[in-house]
């Protein structure tokens, strides 16, 4: 990899290879972050971004969030922490006001693009429905509230500073496999989150009305889980059995979890489909990449890749 920063004063720094370096993606999270340790052999002047690449590859370019330099009887280090461009939308507040008929261009026009973003890929047409921004939401947030109440989908913000609002986050089709053609792993782990699934959802799906309409997941029911949840689905554009429906398949998503552990760097992207082929665990199929940790240390140089089942 190689590590590329600019200065507040606009020099470009090559900080060459780290010592330690931690990456992280993940779909739950807008902003990829990153933590490094390089050594120095003079002080640098304050950085305020940084660019990664892989194979000539921009993987990362994020805004410093600290910036440190330390003496040592080891030696002279740069510690750098940073965040993807989405920092730009998570740390500044919206202005509060009410959108009557909202689309995605408008939010995009009015609380993404002035930060620099260029562009997004979206249904962008507009909503009878009025979305409300409240004292203290974030940029981000408005995006996230519109995306996911009005598209049913949430947003990604890319490298190249375009916001990816579909649900066709990667074409890819990755297949894990110690068996044969595939990446291969050093190891392999199942989870099985039991809390994170719901036995039923009542919604409340008129203004006056109650928590009446009852959502069951049967599969969740038969393994045993005894939760309930309450949504209220008045301001949804689908219909209220959809909504909890949704809520249900979500928990199904997040309730199963595989993880590899490749060693070296493994190119992947949020949203990437996915097949396992294992010796225990067999095939599995239908799976989605929701989270990527890449690290670089003293002991070794690994990628560990966290799969949830996709939508069934």
């Amino acid at each position: 990899m190689t590590y590329i920063a600019e200065t507040v004063n606009g020099d470009l720094i090559d900080l060459k290879q780290p010592l330690e370096v931690t990456l992280n993606q993940a779909e739950e999270a807008p902003a990829d972050d990153i933590s490094a340790v390089f050594p120095i052999n003079k002080k640098i002047e304050e950085l305020k971004n940084i660019s990664i690449y892989s194979n000539f590859k921009k993987i990362f370019y994020g805004l410093l969030d600290t910036q440190k330099t330390s003496c040592t009887p080891s030696g002279t280090f740069l510690n750098i922490t940073a965040r993807s461009m989405a920092a730009l939308l998570l740390d500044n507040e919206a202005c509060p006001q009410t959108y009557s008929v909202p689309s995605l261009l408008i939010i995009f026009n009015r609380h993404i693009r002035p930060y620099g973003f260029t562009s997004f890929s979206g249904d962008s047409k507009q909503f009878p429905l009025e979305l409300v921004v409240s004292k203290g939401m974030s940029e981000w947030e408005v995006l996230e509230t519109f995306c996911t109440d009005y598209l049913r989908v949430y947003p990604r913000i890319n490298s190249d500073m375009t916001i990816n609002a579909t649900r066709a986050l990667s074409i890819n089709n990755i297949v894990f496999s110690n068996k044969g053609q595939g990446i291969k792993y050093n190891y392999i782990y199942e989870n099985i989150k039991r809390h994170k699934l719901y036995s039923e959802v009542f919604v409340r799906a008129t203004k006056d009305g109650a928590y009446s309409l009852e959502v069951k997941d049967k599969d969740a029911i038969n393994r045993g889980i005894n939760t309930k949840r309450y949504l209220n689905a008045i301001d949804s554009i689908k219909t209220p059995t959809v909504c909890g429906e949704i809520m249900l398949q979500t928990a199904q998503n997040n309730a199963y979890e595989i993880c590899v552990v490749c060693p070296g760097e493994v190119s992947l992207n949020i949203g990437d489909k996915a097949t396992i082929n294992d010796t225990l665990f067999g095939a599995i199929k239908n799976l989605v990449v929701s989270k990527i940790k890449y690290t670089l240390d003293s002991m070794s140089e690994r990628t560990e890749v966290f799969l949830q089942r996709g939508d069934i």
